[in-house]
């Protein structure tokens, strides 16, 4: 009964002991356990005779526990094998003691994540709608994740974007860090859709010009190469301090300067005041030199001596045509007068060719009669002097007799409408030669013609 006793208390110390031990420490050393033979120690041997392992009260469970056999709770132990099973009591001691160290030593697992990842956001790169803190809907540039500020070429196009909120810009933007090739701050202006704009633009109520290369609005004067001046040459347009196109007459710098009043192209040559008066009467009429400034004093104008008023710089017309002002107050003010003055005068055979305008005239006023370059001459002088746009023109006709000879006439508008005027033709042909149209029927066929002033 002794070693029984003692048997059953060893049994609970031993099971104690590896329970608390690491399981996968305990199997290491399982296969040197055979409950079906018998482990012997060398210096203390227990043995377990067959039959003993019933007495000792359910505490076979736990000695199977040990030994890496797990019991259900219903399950009997049957330890009982043929031969006499050993357990080395130093060898559980050495291995509870490793297995201790390992437990105490090891580090705790993490525990499983239940949750399952949330996905990164995606990056950011295009065009995307946001509320500034103003409550401003605003358009912004997204690249690589991050809002794009500044001037950017996107596409086929440059936008500018708000320095400090990224916004779109639109409208006309100050670049005050880049520099304008054509004078001044560079300012630009940004389309609806942010684009920036080039060219000669209407916004607004104005004409802008932008640079076709940078995009700066143009200040000053600015020549568009590509487009026609209806006073010749190359069109020269003026843009103030604001960008906005000129028109009429303005005083720029140390001289006076015209700008057509509908398309806003720099005058060149004559030009009739029609809304200013002449102080020294008639209609005022002006001229601007190829630089487009006034002139004033007596000028020499292809040939031709003019006088111009030092003051208003408007056309002295009595001092410049004198012959023309004469005949004005005989016949009247008029148009028409003037040119049924002009087609009654008497032909002159020997007047002849090659001459200038002015000439034709001096020479048609004085003996009272001329050729048709003489008839158009002074139909034209009077017509200048009465504030029309007109021009003595030199070209050809068909004979009846054949072939083509030299003949003069006149182009003249009113209201916006260019005329022929032709008073040798209705001398000649006793037909009306006053305001008619190249190519009517029943009149001359003029062709290779150029003007004479």
């Amino acid at each position: 009964m002794r070693i029984k006793t003692t048997l059953g208390k060893l049994i609970k110390i031993l099971a104690v002991a590896l329970f608390l031990s690491s399981v996968l420490s305990i199997v290491a050393h399982a296969e040197s356990v055979d409950f079906q033979g018998t482990f012997v120690d060398t210096e203390d041997r227990i043995i377990i005779e067959e039959g003993e392992a019933e007495a000792v009260n359910g505490e076979e469970e736990i000695l199977s526990i040990a030994a890496g056999r797990e019991l259900e709770s219903d399950d009997d132990a049957d330890i009982g094998v043929a031969e006499p099973s050993v357990i080395n009591r130093d060898a559980l001691t050495e291995n509870q003691s490793e297995a201790n160290e390992a437990s105490v030593d090891a580090p705790e697992a993490e525990p499983a994540s239940t949750d399952s990842e949330t996905p990164e956001d995606p990056v950011l790169n295009g065009f995307y709608q946001e509320t500034l803190s103003d409550g401003r809907m605003v358009t912004v540039y997204y690249l690589n994740g991050e809002i794009v500020t500044g001037q950017k070429h996107i596409g086929d196009y440059w936008y500018m974007f708000d320095m400090s909120s990224g916004a779109m810009i639109t409208g006309f933007y100050n670049h005050t860090t880049q520099t304008n090739p054509v004078g001044g701050p560079k300012t630009c202006y940004y389309d609806a859709n942010g684009h920036m704009l080039y060219g000669q633009r209407h916004i607004g109520e104005y004409w802008y010009m932008f640079d076709m290369g940078s995009g700066a609005m143009a200040r000053g004067f600015y020549n568009h190469t590509n487009r026609t001046n209806p006073f010749g040459g190359a069109k020269t347009c003026y843009y103030d301090t604001n960008g906005r196109m000129f028109y009429g007459q303005h005083h720029i710098g140390e001289y006076w300067y015209m700008f057509d009043m509908s398309s806003g192209a720099m005058v060149t040559g004559f030009y009739n005041h029609t809304s200013q008066t002449n102080p020294a009467g008639g209609p005022k009429t002006c001229y601007y030199d190829a630089n487009g400034r006034m002139v004033y004093g007596q000028r020499t104008i292809d040939g031709t001596p003019y006088v111009f008023d030092t003051g208003s710089g408007a056309l002295d017309i009595r001092r410049t045509y004198p012959q023309a002002c004469a005949i004005l107050d005989q016949v009247g003010w008029d148009l028409r007068a003037a040119y049924n003055w002009a087609a009654s005068r008497g032909y002159d055979t020997e007047q002849g060719l090659g001459k200038t305008s002015r000439q034709y005239a001096d020479e048609t006023f004085r003996s009272n009669k001329g050729n048709c370059y003489g008839m158009a001459a002074v139909f034209y002088e009077m017509a200048h002097v009465l504030g029309y746009e007109v021009h003595q023109m030199s070209g050809s006709v068909p004979y009846a007799s054949g072939g083509m000879g030299p003949h003069s006439w006149v182009e003249i508008t009113v209201n916006g409408t260019m005329y022929v005027c032709d008073p040798e033709f209705e001398w000649s042909r006793h037909r009306n030669g006053y305001m008619i149209h190249y190519g009517q029927s029943g009149t001359f066929r003029y062709s290779d013609y150029t003007r004479m002033n």
